[in-house]
């Protein structure tokens, strides 16, 4: 009789937590899920719970030893591209520059500076850098030199640039101008977070200003690196709420999901990030079968 109570016992408790499993699957929106769950543990009772809790634990530990970020979400070709052509350019430019600092003979240092500066030292200017705090002075003096010699013509081509935008504004590549040459500025890498800073608000403010006054002007690339830049410093709202027009200007562009993912993720908005996860998946955008793996893995996490 107690043998029989106990299993009975057993049963009741199966049955109610596989209804608690069959609920959670559906507020999860894991509705595919929740009718096997339910019955696999109604027929298979402590087994069937037990199945798929190891099931989870395991797949819980291996999702965190990815420890997948946004930042490695890729969505189109023209990043992978502008990675392998980076690498390249460390390989064949940058590296030589950064191995001749750290050499013993001064001379060398300096012969191999100097090289780089005749050269199109603009594409490299983050290597040259490296000589600021050489402990060979001149090899310092040089690359102090460069630096300053290129952020004194960045500043004098943007004063010039915001002239003519501010008294131009009937002439929409004024401010192409001025947007293009703040992002080659920024890019440099050259200015510390303060200066960025106050680049990227005008940045910003620019393409508000183009999107009010020449809306056809406009690329998705402008939205997405006004975006970017929101996002590098924090300020979310502001992001969003451009996201917003990108999104409704550009309905299909996956690199404008990435970015208010992105967004989302780093503001710890997570409930917007499961309706933005949603409506990707439901929606007929173009995305790389890898990027449809990412979206489904935060999708599952979310």
């Amino acid at each position: 009789m107690r043998s029989e109570l106990i299993v009975l016992f057993i049963i009741i408790i199966n049955a109610i937590v596989g209804i608690i499993v069959f609920f959670w699957d559906l507020a999860r929106e894991k509705g595919a899920y929740a009718n096997v769950h339910l019955l696999v543990i109604l027929f298979c009772p402590v087994v069937g719970i037990l199945f798929f809790f190891f099931s989870y634990l395991i797949e819980a530990i291996f999702n965190k030893k990815l420890d997948l970020e946004y930042r490695d979400i890729g969505f189109d070709t023209t990043r992978q591209v502008k990675k392998v052509k980076k690498g390249f350019l460390e390989e064949v430019d940058i590296l030589p520059l950064e191995e001749a600092f750290s050499v013993s003979d001064r001379q060398d240092r300096r012969r191999a500076l100097l090289t780089a500066l005749k050269r199109d030292y603009k594409k490299n200017i983050s290597s040259v850098q490296l000589g600021l705090n050489n402990e060979d002075g001149e090899t310092s003096h040089y690359a102090a030199s460069a630096i300053l010699s290129l952020t004194t013509e960045f500043l004098n081509k943007l004063a010039k640039l915001r002239l003519a935008f501010d008294e131009n504004e009937d002439q929409p590549q004024t401010s192409r101008d001025y947007l293009n040459t703040l992002t080659e500025f920024m890019n440099a890498e050259i200015l510390d977070n303060i200066d960025k800073r106050k680049y990227a608000k005008t940045y910003v403010e620019v393409v508000n200003w183009m999107y009010d006054n020449y809306k056809e002007e406009v690329l998705v690339e402008d939205f997405g690196y006004a975006l970017k830049l929101l996002i590098e410093f924090e300020d979310y709202d502001y992001a969003l709420k451009l996201s917003d027009i990108a999104l409704r200007e550009y309905p299909d562009e996956d690199v404008i999901y990435y970015l208010i993912m992105k967004a989302y993720y780093n503001s710890e908005n997570h409930d917007k990030l499961k309706e933005l996860l949603k409506r990707i998946m439901d929606s007929t955008i173009n995305i790389s079968n890898e990027t449809l793996q990412v979206i489904r893995f935060f999708n599952y996490k979310a």
